[in-house]
């Protein structure tokens, strides 16, 4: 696995799966700075097939459970062994722009709040 950022502000992931697949979704970490609902934008790259990036509306009390957060898609991808997964997410509250997770943005002793 290996940690990206790109032009988009999105932090991200890649991973290569060794066998053939079928990728249905991925976790987030929450936003730990509010309790009011957030979004996620996220993008996601498959191969050479970039999808447009998608902005899921996420409750804290519906949607986060142990500080995470699940993003299912809509119909799972086929993904054959050796092609790159790229996971691109970012995270907004209302008008702010930028705001941190319990996990990765504000460092792993966030989990422990």
């Amino acid at each position: 696995m290996t940690y990206i950022a790109d032009d988009e502000n999105l932090d991200a992931v890649s991973f290569i799966p060794t066998r053939d697949i079928t990728f249905v979704g991925f976790s987030i970490y929450a936003v730990y700075s509010t309790k009011d609902d957030f979004t996620c934008h996220w993008s996601l790259k498959i191969g050479d097939k970039q999808e447009p990036q998608i902005q899921t509306l996420l409750n804290h009390e519906n949607d986060v459970k142990d500080h995470m957060c699940d993003i299912m898609f809509d119909e799972p991808y086929k993904v054959r062994a050796e092609e790159p997964i790229e996971i691109g997410v970012r995270f907004t509250v209302g008008e702010e722009f930028f705001c941190s997770t319990v996990f990765g943005y504000g460092g792993d002793d966030m989990a422990a709040r």
